[in-house]
């Protein structure tokens, strides 16, 4: 396939210091609590952030192997509980699309000021996942090994530089040395999915999985609410992050980065840990329409917190642990247009990877995705 934004072989680590990263976070910061209670053919290449936003912004488990069904340890997880979705309870049909009845009464939000904090209890759940049983196709379409398998993999290929020139791949695609892939995924104990980045035999393994199969079949949704409860990994070198892409995949189009974190060099600059992105990219027009920087939060690697993106014609709002961080005007190519959900634990992006430690560790608690009344 051909390589993504993500795949930023031209950005070395010595172009962009982690220091420097860190420095130039200042003045777009968002000053946010840590939170105890809950825990293409879209691209090219290119599109690191980093860069300061105009936009106005507001205050060590066991590897996987190559069974799906392994179950991994909830590492340094900080937190207890189960995080609240917010939204009415129902039955899954199996696409992401649930049976629920509309909520109570809710104030409709404003269409065109993105509210400083948010109450998903008005929301209605479209999608919900909280890995309590396994449902990762090891494919681009549903293999039958797993019920209801709403994640596809092998559809998107990025993210993977080592910087020492050692070859990284996504699953399904085998390693280059036995031939066989490398399973990245594995289930929480009581609930929840770890994807582990892997080093064996000088190659590197991952996994980036989508909501939609090689077909476009499965969630896509225009405007709403979607989120992602995560645990960052520790460690130099990491690149995990939550996105979307627009439907159809044949045409250039538009990317949203609800986050995406990079563990450039901790032991240096531990402030690397409290930094993470938010940009949408429009690849039809060329442009980069946000490219947003949130620091000066607490440590996301050292318990769960929540990445949420609030959509609607009018604006785009970016919350952690709903709370508002920033917002924007939608761009065109994000009017109108269906996006599908992107995750990943990728390595690299242009920073040092030889002491990334192995493995390193995405713990997922929950992803979840709202469409709003009046949106």
């Amino acid at each position: 396939m051909p390589l993504r934004r993500r795949d930023l072989v031209a950005l070395s680590a010595s172009a962009v210091s982690c220091l420097a990263l860190a420095a130039g976070c200042s003045g777009v910061s968002a000053s946010i609590a840590d939170d105890p209670g809950e825990d293409g053919t879209n691209g090219a290449t290119g599109g690191q952030t980093g860069g300061a936003s105009t936009a106005t912004s507001t205050s060590t488990p066991p590897a996987p192997g190559v069974d799906a069904g392994g179950t991994g340890d909830a590492g340094g997880d900080a937190t207890t509980g189960t995080p609240s979705d917010g939204g009415a309870s129902g039955t899954d049909s199996g696409n992401g699309k649930t049976t629920d009845a509309a909520p109570p009464s809710c104030t409709a939000l404003s269409a065109t000021t993105a509210p400083q904090t948010l109450d998903t209890s008005c929301f209605t759940s479209s999608f919900a996942d909280d890995f309590s049983a396994y449902d990762i196709s090891s494919g681009t379409t549903d293999d039958g090994k797993y019920p209801n398998e709403r994640w596809f993999n092998g559809t998107d290929e990025c993210c993977m530089n080592p910087s020492n020139g050692w070859p990284g791949v996504m699953y399904p695609t085998p390693s280059q040395t036995t031939g066989k892939a490398v399973n990245p995924y594995s289930l929480l104990p009581g609930g929840g999915l770890q994807i582990s980045a892997t080093q064996q035999n000088n190659e590197w393994f991952s996994g980036v999985m989508t909501s939609v199969d090689g077909n476009e079949n499965g969630f896509a949704q225009t405007y709403g609410y979607f989120e992602m409860t995560t645990q960052l990994p520790a460690g130099t070198g990491t690149w995990p992050s939550f996105w979307m892409l627009s439907l159809p995949r044949s045409a250039p189009g538009g990317e949203i980065d609800i986050f995406e974190q990079y563990g450039c060099n901790p032991p240096l600059d531990p402030a690397v840990e409290k930094i993470f992105h938010f940009t949408l990219h429009d690849w039809k027009g060329g442009t980069t329409p946000l490219a947003y920087t949130a620091s000066n939060t607490p440590d996301l690697t050292a318990a769960y917190h929540r990445y949420g993106m609030l959509w609607n014609r009018t604006y785009m709002a970016l919350y952690l642990d709903g709370q508002l961080l920033t917002s924007t005007p939608t761009p065109s190519i994000m009017i109108d247009v269906k996006y599908f959900l992107l995750a990943d634990l990728g390595i690299g992006g242009g920073w040092d990877t030889t002491q990334t430690p192995t493995p390193s560790n995405m713990l997922i608690k929950s992803i979840n995705a709202y469409t709003v009344p009046g949106f």
